[in-house]
């Protein structure tokens, strides 16, 4: 093998997992991500391309790697296939943004097709990292306007750069000085409160999964007091908990649980919302995340729907979209887990039920990227936030 073709290898990894690292991490904003389109189109084949994306895919889910571990079994290998494959899938989508003609119009255009291929399923289903939750920092509240900026610039950028016909290395030069600029930016100090927004609290726990039945045995202690101290306090109306802390199954008795907490909500004057995962009894249905919603007034809800299940989740009808009444006059779109969470799955909900309020449900292994990814998105959106997170996703620590 070519000494050349190895260090093209190593020289090309290296610079995806160094974007990557830096992009994507606590403490800081996704700013240097939107440098990525342009690393793409300049870089000197597909390949290389290729090899940057793939890199800086796996670098983007490094904070994974633990709970894919010890979820990955000889019986269980899903995981660890999924981690493996979903940067590679990345890397490919990525490789669009390059294309072999000097045309300009043909460069801008693989821009577009690259945006595009980032963004939508399979890799906008799949893949964190991508450029369009930089916008949202730099361009708050712009909307559709902002998800367009982050498909035109890319395109327009290499259509000067192409028509100027200017040299390699003199692009190479300004696209690194200006990824070190956004680099210092990124770090730039910055308030975001996604715990405790208005009088709606997003509680931190390390609860594993448990039944209805266990869940009351084990944790409804701790709810009924957060509940009644936020209440008695004047704090807070309502207590949000993360993705999948009650499991479901059809047909499973759920009274005690019911009637246990519209009973609390009723005497604290709080809306308690608790996430579920419903699991299928047929073989081809999976985990379904949903929201558990108990109101002060004695009713309940259990929000419907799983967008985007599938790939073509995008077809589904707007009441498949997950929005919960929070209280009088305050309707939220909720992301009820990770998978919910990718940029194409809240460009769709966005799209077909808005809401001033978006609630994140993360589950236990979220992490600072998909935070981050998610303030990206509902900043450009001018949307409030709240999270409720697990104790040890980094989320920061709520009541539990």
């Amino acid at each position: 093998m070519r000494s050349d073709f190895l260090v093209q290898w190593i020289y090309s990894c290296a610079v995806g997992l160094l974007i990557g690292w830096v992009a994507w991490g606590p403490g800081r904003m996704p700013l240097l991500s939107m440098v990525m389109p342009l690393i793409m189109a300049i870089a000197t084949c597909r390949r290389q391309a290729f090899l940057v994306a793939t890199a800086y895919g796996f670098a983007t889910q490094r904070e994974l790697l633990q709970f894919t571990v010890e979820s990955t079994s000889w019986s269980a290998p899903a995981p660890l296939a999924a981690w493996i494959v979903a940067p590679v899938i990345g890397g490919i989508a990525w490789s669009l943004y390059w294309t072999r003609s000097s045309k300009p119009w043909a460069k801008a255009l693989a821009c577009l097709v690259g945006w595009l291929a980032v963004l939508f399923p399979p890799a906008g289903e799949m893949v964190w990292g991508s450029s369009l939750a930089g916008w949202g920092y730099v361009v708050p509240g712009f909307g559709w306007g902002g998800v367009l900026l982050s498909a035109l610039v890319p395109a327009i950028v290499m259509v000067e750069v192409t028509v100027k016909q200017e040299s390699r290395q003199h692009t190479r030069i300004w696209v690194a000085a200006v990824g070190l600029v956004l680099t210092v930016m990124s770090f730039a100090p910055r308030t975001v409160e996604t715990r405790i927004v208005q009088d709606i609290v997003g509680a931190s726990t390390d609860w594993k999964t448990e039944s209805p039945i266990r869940f009351v045995e084990q944790h409804l202690p701790r709810v009924s007091n957060t509940a009644r101290q936020l209440a008695a306090e004047k704090l807070a109306r309502v207590l949000i908990y993360p993705a999948g802390v009650v499991q479901m199954v059809p047909g499973e008795d759920m009274q005690t649980l019911m009637t246990t907490m519209l009973t609390l909500s009723r005497e604290t004057g709080m809306t308690i919302v608790l996430g579920a995962v419903v699991i299928a009894q047929d073989t081809n249905g999976g985990p379904a995340h949903q929201a558990i919603a108990f109101y002060p007034n004695g009713k309940s809800v259990v929000t419907q729907g799983g967008l985007l299940a599938s790939p073509y989740g995008a077809l589904l009808p707007a009441h498949s979209v997950q929005t919960l009444q929070i209280r009088d006059g305050l309707q939220a779109q909720l992301i009820p887990g990770n998978p919910h969470a990718f940029l194409f799955s809240m460009l769709v909900s966005t799209w077909l039920s808005p809401a001033p309020l978006v609630i994140a449900m993360l589950d236990h292994n979220s992490n600072a990227v998909i935070r981050a990814q998610i303030q990206g998105l509902t900043s450009l959106f001018g949307q409030k936030l709240v999270i409720a997170g697990t104790a040890h996703s980094r989320l920061g620590n709520a009541p539990d």
